[in-house]
């Protein structure tokens, strides 16, 4: 495990996202960006600044914690940034031998999330002044998401559909009982037979 996580910044993870669209560019003239929670947020901001991604599908951003609104987490936000990091099991019994996937950590940076929160309540922000520059826009919840917000979501796709994007927005019911780790095969109750072929769907623009 590595602590380095707590110096994590909404910019670095910009960086890291508008680098990837580089070389993206460089390889061919089609740019499609795919994120899942805390990367879904880093796509959602990305879609909202760069008109050569050809499509963003956005998979249940963490623009907010479950229960929490946009203006929650804003001030959540904050807090987490300015006091100090803490580092919180996912599960406290479990601790290092948490099941599921290997190439997860099995806690998270307080401060980390704090940027990660602070990078989507900007994204939700500009959404309500401006039309995001990628013009094809998916937008995938759950509806048994345990983990974030759904209503500030419905509330970004929204508002970029207001300014005249193309948004897509699907949500797995709360029947089906789809993780908000919708696509790791290896996280315990996965479901990649139902929520594969929606996305790839998503992903080529046939849904």
């Amino acid at each position: 495990m590595t602590g380095e996580l707590a110096r994590l910044t909404a910019r670095e993870m910009m960086n890291a996202v508008a680098e990837a669209v580089d070389v993206a560019d460089g390889l061919g003239d089609t740019v499609i960006v795919v994120g899942l929670s805390t990367t879904g947020v880093a796509a959602s901001a990305i879609a909202a600044k760069r008109a050569d991604v050809t499509r963003a599908v956005i998979l249940a951003p963490a623009l907010a914690p479950k229960g929490v609104s946009p203006a929650g987490a804003r001030r959540l936000a904050t807090l987490m940034i300015h006091a100090p990091n803490r580092f919180i099991w996912w599960d406290s019994k479990e601790k290092e031998a948490l099941g599921g996937p290997t190439q997860c950590y099995p806690r998270f940076s307080t401060r980390a999330l704090g940027e990660v929160y602070r990078l989507g309540s900007l994204v939700l922000i500009e959404a309500e002044r401006r039309s995001p520059a990628t013009r094809s826009i998916a937008v995938v919840t759950t509806a048994a998401d345990g983990a974030v917000a759904n209503g500030p979501i419905a509330t970004l796709s929204r508002r970029w559909r207001e300014h005249g994007a193309a948004v897509r927005e699907y949500q797995f019911p709360e029947s089906l009982g789809v993780l908000h780790d919708m696509i790791d095969p290896e996280q315990i109750g996965a479901q990649v037979d139902v929520v594969y072929p929606v996305l790839v769907s998503l992903v080529l623009g046939e849904f």
